[in-house]
């Protein structure tokens, strides 16, 4: 009778495990759409369609005036994204985690580097994507020159 008790309960403690385990998951970025979602923010960015870029961000990103942070760059580090960044970018690095928090969500980060670009300023990005309770969409988009 133990032996079938002890049986029964280590059952349920692997059911609920496992079922805790599947909701953590539900908020996981995979690598493939967080790259859709960059390669279609990024083309957003290349056209000056900042409104449709936008749309690509997390809603906790909802105060980003978008085509003054890309004029700065242009301007402030000579780093112009708008001519054949998307062809000449080679992906080095990504990254995926899940986080348990009051947000409940996961994020996939990806790095990228160029060598051609307008201006012949080598580049290197850094893309977050998460998803959580609030949304979805790109949390942090960081160009640097290399």
């Amino acid at each position: 009778m133990k032996r079938l008790l002890l049986k029964s309960v280590t059952v349920l403690i692997v059911i609920a495990l496992s079922l805790s385990a599947l909701v953590g998951c539900a908020n996981k970025v995979s690598g493939k759409e967080a790259r859709a979602t960059f390669d279609a923010f990024l083309a957003a960015v290349v056209a000056e369609d900042y409104d449709t870029a936008k749309a690509y961000l997390h809603p906790w990103i909802d105060d980003l005036d978008l085509a003054k942070e890309f004029t700065d760059l242009r301007e402030e580090q000579g780093i112009d994204l708008r001519g054949g960044i998307s062809e000449n970018l080679k992906q080095v690095g990504i990254g995926a985690s899940l986080y348990n928090s009051d947000y409940d969500g996961g994020g996939h980060q990806m790095t990228f580097h160029t060598q051609t670009v307008a201006g012949g300023t080598p580049i290197k990005i850094i893309c977050t994507v998460i998803r959580n309770k609030d949304g979805y969409g790109i949390y942090q988009f960081i160009v640097n020159g290399r």
